[in-house]
């Protein structure tokens, strides 16, 4: 045997190795992708705290599996955001002007814009670990929490407008409105 084809024979050994070591990689990654989409499903139905849920709210459930108690309306923040001091204004005065649901901020740090909510009908929850766990990728977001304490909807509102919208799209599933 030449040294030619003993060369020829370890780079096509090599080529088949390293094909065999691609797809048992691209194997896992499937795997992983598949953990994380299950992941991901199981986040969105996760509970909250008592905290984040209607104060006084009564858990039932109609035949399609929705709850026929009230939401609480939560407003999540963070110090960082630009436009989250503009919308916590806004959800304040949405909080005042009488909501037929409960109004909930919910920050990870105590912040002194956050001071405007401490004095009117919402409520300030500062809770770390919630924040981060509930957090939808964006700020600030609008969630909708069952008496269950399971998250109905996750909306942006990165405007006054985007705020009234989804704050009153869960106070019309409160009062059967839409």
């Amino acid at each position: 045997m030449s040294a030619m084809a003993a060369l020829l024979g370890l780079a096509w050994l090599a080529i088949v190795v390293l094909a065999l070591a691609l797809a048992g990689t691209l194997k896992q990654l499937r795997d992983v992708q598949a953990a994380l989409v299950e992941l991901g499903g199981q986040l969105g139905r996760q509970h909250v705290p008592e905290s984040l849920r209607p104060a006084g709210g009564q858990a039932g459930v109609q035949a399609d599996g929705q709850g026929t108690d009230s939401l609480a309306v939560v407003l999540l923040v963070d110090q960082l955001c630009v436009s989250c001091a503009e919308v916590v204004g806004e959800f304040v005065e949405l909080a005042a002007a009488g909501l037929d649901t409960d109004a909930i901020v919910l920050t990870h740090s105590d912040d002194e814009r956050w001071d405007v909510v401490r004095h009117s009908p919402a409520r300030l929850v500062l809770d770390r670990a919630t924040y981060h766990r509930l957090d939808p990728g964006w700020r600030p977001a609008v969630l909708a929490v069952d008496a269950n304490g399971t998250v109905r909807s996750a909306v942006p509102a990165g405007s006054r407008e985007a705020l009234r919208d989804a704050v009153h799209a869960v106070a019309g599933k409160v009062t059967g409105r839409k």
